[in-house]
């Protein structure tokens, strides 16, 4: 719905669903907009009496002291809402609702459940990118192998080999050629299969060679290109679901430690829970592992609608809605909406950073502040177990590759080829270009076991805190652009335009639009009044947050912030800018590299080669 002004304290309440207008009141409006949840109309109606009626309690409070806004919220939670002005409030809800701007509950899961039953193709292949860590791989496709035969699966490997040379790449491919002896199905592409593919690729596509090639291989002015690997997996696997794990990482699995039944659907951009261990033997001694078919457990989630899933799980209150937004609310009603992306939680190293943790919600802190020294060693050390509290899909964006399912039957989005974090930019691109599109999260947590010594400090963090990544400053351009085109193949073009348009700008310009976006999501964080929680949280952990919002000031404030610390040379900023508009230009062509790629499938020319034995 929208409220349009008529004058005189008028307004037109239009429904753009139902077509219908009423006339109402600044009232009006506030009651509609503050029926965010679904609730009885009962308790719509009570909760917005009392704030009626202790509406110039709150205006007094404002000005005044902490204490006295305390007061009036607790009276505000706890009064009786007088039964007269409740009833008079109903009866307009209930007008609300017969001109379709109110939705139940029971309307929605019948709206969203509607349509034919997907059925997903089965998962057969595991993906790994690589780079001279051979003995980890190893260990890691013996695991999943030992899964797979476990639960009567049969499954191919393919393996992406990230080496800047064929010299790199030999120890990788050695490993490779033993496993194949020991009787896994394996497909390999390194340094010379994806230069030849990508050149073959250009070619079909008629796209510029060093635009797939930037798709394929990265940047060399870059040191990291994880995500070009990524992507090259991503067209290896075209036209099938498949799942992307870390060479560090094991088929093991962990159940959430306090499950809930049922499904959640919401628009929460992180629907995980955390709970922490002081080291990884607390942690093995302390986690619940499960006997589970890892793949089966994606295959529960990816390449299904999310009406399928609402209606299997009763369409009742084992499903949980109110963390979803409206406009998801639109898109499942509406329209088919698919999970494309399956992810695991993760247990054992958590790989994030120092403070990641210090704005986080009241159950994780409770958890993580049990003392002073357990806080420390649970940063320090880094073992925890991460996941939902019970199935999930969400239209967010977090997007973590270490045991992540991707539905590559109909067109993805490309990695960005550079620098960490490819997987989280690619969550963010699927989320603003692919309106039919939502993530799943699993409630196990795959594990996550790097080899030891892996330890981080919070000293070290206050240091790098104050230049920007890469992928800080990708990722707000991907949230920037506005209304995109519901066809995924027009918005990634429009994306693309955006993205080159926005980088191409002058420097100062281009430094002075970035630290303006960069300050706008960091606003609420920065200007909130927050003296209420600190006071409920121990005097270490408030101490260290009041320090992490002085240190992102000071650096808001500094002229070499936006110098993205995680690129070399003396102009990392007009780097970013390249490599950014480099990658607009990329999604621009994407639809038809992928396209292109799909055919030479279909003719037998993919990327990857057969492993064969030593």
């Amino acid at each position: 719905m929208e409220v349009h002004e008529l004058g005189e304290g008028r307004k037109l309440l239009v429904g753009l669903r139902s077509g219908r207008a009423l006339e109402g009141s600044d009232a009006d409006a506030q009651l509609l907009l503050a029926c965010y949840f679904y609730r009885p109309l009962e308790e719509h109606a009570a909760d917005f009496s009392r704030r009626q009626e202790l509406e110039g309690a709150r205006k007094l409070a404002s000005r005044g002291p902490r204490w006295l806004r305390s007061v009036v919220e607790q009276t505000e939670r706890s009064v009786p809402p007088d039964p007269r002005r409740t009833a008079a409030i109903r009866q307009r809800l209930e007008q609300f609702q017969e001109a379709g701007f109110l939705v139940s509950r029971d309307g929605f899961l019948r709206d969203a459940a509607r349509g034919e039953p997907t059925e997903p193709a089965p998962i057969h292949t595991l993906g790994f990118t690589t780079r001279n860590r051979p003995e980890l791989l190893q260990r890691s496709m013996r695991s999943w192998a030992e899964n797979a035969a476990q639960f009567g699966r049969r499954i191919e490997f393919a393996v992406i080999d990230d080496s800047r040379t064929e010299d790199e790449e030999r120890g990788t491919r050695q490993a490779l050629e033993e496993l194949a002896g020991a009787g896994l199905s394996i497909r390999l592409a390194g340094p010379a299969e994806r230069d030849a593919y990508a050149a073959e690729l250009a070619a079909e596509a008629a796209v510029d060679p060093a635009l797939v090639r930037f798709a394929l291989r990265g940047d060399e002015r870059c040191p990291i290109t994880t995500g070009s690997a990524r992507t090259s997996l991503l067209l290896d696997c075209l036209g099938a679901p498949y799942v992307l794990a870390d060479d560090d990482g094991l088929a093991r699995l962990a159940g959430c430690p306090e499950p809930l039944a049922g499904l959640e659907i919401t628009s929460r951009n992180d629907p995980t829970d955390f709970w922490f261990y002081r080291n990884r033997d607390q942690l093995f001694s302390g986690v619940e592992f499960l006997e589970r078919d890892v793949l089966g457990e994606h295959e529960r989630l990816l390449g299904r609608s999310v009406g399928e899933l609402i209606d299997a799980a009763g369409n009742g209150a084992a499903v949980e809605l109110n963390g979803m937004s409206a406009p998801f609310e639109a898109r499942l009603r509406d329209r088919a909406v698919r999970v494309r992306t399956s992810m695991a939680g993760v247990v054992g190293d958590s790989g994030i950073g120092e403070t990641a943790h210090l704005f986080t919600t009241p159950e994780t802190r409770r958890r993580l502040t049990v003392s002073e020294e357990f806080f420390r060693d649970a940063v320090t050390n880094r073992q925890s177990l991460r996941t939902p509290r019970r199935l999930t899909v969400s239209d967010g964006v977090i997007t973590m590759a270490g045991n992540l399912g991707l539905d590559a039957t109909e067109l993805l989005p490309p990695f960005c080829p550079v620098q960490r974090n490819s997987d989280g930019l690619l969550g963010r691109t699927l989320k603003q270009c692919f309106r039919g599109a939502a993530k799943g999260y699993l409630n196990v947590a795959a594990l996550h076991d790097p080899p030891p010594g892996r330890s981080q400090s919070l000293d070290d963090w206050w240091r790098q805190v104050q230049r920007v990544r890469f992928s800080e400053l990708l990722g707000v351009l991907l949230e920037a652009p506005g209304a995109l085109d519901d066809d995924p193949r027009e918005a990634l073009r429009q994306m693309g335009v955006h993205l080159r348009r926005a980088a191409s700008a002058p420097q100062p310009e281009f430094r002075g639009r970035m630290l303006a976006r960069l300050l706008q999501r960091e606003a609420l964080r920065l200007t909130r009044d927050r003296s209420d929680e600190a006071s409920q949280m121990p005097a270490f952990y408030a101490d260290l947050r009041r320090r992490q919002m002085e240190v992102m000031r000071e650096a808001f404030a500094d002229d070499g912030y936006l110098d993205p610390r995680d690129l070399p040379g003396d102009r990392p900023l007009a780097l970013a800018q390249d490599v950014i508009a480099r990658f607009g230009e990329l999604l621009m062509v994407w639809p038809r590299i992928w396209d292109a790629a799909a055919r030479l499938r279909v003719a037998g020319r993919g990327l990857g080669r057969p492993v064969r034995p030593r």
